[in-house]
C-alpha cells in the first residue's frame, strides 16, 4: 500500500482489512510530506494499527525503525532478515550472471534454499525474504518459493533488461524514483562494471 502522507495507509488498510500485514522498510522517501525517517515509519506503520487476534505483522528484523513500530496485542509478529531468528533469514545475496542475476540462499530452521532471480539488483534479496516469509506462512515449502523466484520477471520498467537490436543491455528503472531506489540503481550499475572488468579478456 503507497502513500505520501499521514493517514493514507491507515485509511486503505481499514478498507482491505488483510490478515497478512508487511513492512519492508524505512528509507528516505516521502520526506516531501514527513519530516524525518521516524515519521515515514509511523505512517508505514499504520497498516499495524487495526491488525486483529489472528492477523500476522511482517517486518524487517534488520531495520531498527522497522521493528520498533508498535503491533496490537494478540497479533502475531514475525521478523524476516539477516539476523539470527527471523522466521525466514536472508544467509547470502550476491550478483551473478554479469550482474544481471542475484543469487540468494534463504533459510527457515534447517532448510536452505539457494536460487537465482533472474533480473538485476542486490535489493531484490530482500524483497525476497519477505515474500518468503509471506508464503511460507501459507505453507508454501521453502523449496517452492525457489523454484518461484527462478522465474521471476520484474514489472514494466523496474529493473527490466532489454536488450538493444545492436546488443547493447538496457536496463530500464524509470518506473519512479526516490533516495533508496536511486542508491539501489547506482549500486546495480557499479557491480555490473566491476564484473565486466573482472572479465579475463
Amino acid at each position: 500500500m503507497g502513500m505520501s502522507g499521514k493517514g493514507e495507509i491507515l485509511e486503505l488498510a481499514r478498507m482491505a482489512k488483510p490478515h497478512i500485514r508487511v513492512v519492508l522498510n524505512v528509507g528516505a522517501s516521502h520526506l516531501e510530506s514527513l519530516t524525518s525517517l521516524e515519521e515515514v515509519a509511523m505512517a508505514k506503520g499504520e497498516i499495524f494499527r487495526d491488525a486483529e487476534s489472528g492477523d500476522v505483522c511482517i517486518l524487517n528484523g534488520d531495520d531498527p525503525l522497522v521493528t520498533s513500530l508498535p503491533v496490537p496485542y494478540g497479533v502475531r509478529k514475525v521478523l524476516f532478515g539477516k539476523r539470527m531468528g527471523c522466521h525466514i533469514r536472508l544467509v547470502a545475496a550476491e550478483n551473478t550472471d554479469g550482474g544481471l542475476g542475484v543469487r540468494v540462499i534463504l533459510e527457515k530452521g534447517k532448510e536452505l534454499v539457494d536460487f537465482v532471480i533472474p533480473s538485476p539488483g542486490l535489493h531484490l534479496s530482500l524483497n525476497a525474504c519477505a515474500a518468503a516469509t509471506v508464503a511460507t506462512l501459507f505453507g508454501v515449502s521453502l523449496a517452492q518459493v525457489g523454484i518461484s523466484f527462478s522465474k521471476f520477471v520484474p514489472v514494466h520498467m523496474r529493473s527490466e533488461l532489454q536488450v538493444a537490436r545492436n546488443g547493447i543491455k538496457i536496463v530500464n528503472d524509470a518506473y519512479n524514483a526516490n533516495p533508496i531506489s536511486t542508491r539501489a540503481t547506482i549500486d546495480l550499475l557499479k557491480s555490473m562494471l566491476v564484473m565486466v572488468k573482472e572479465l579475463p579478456f
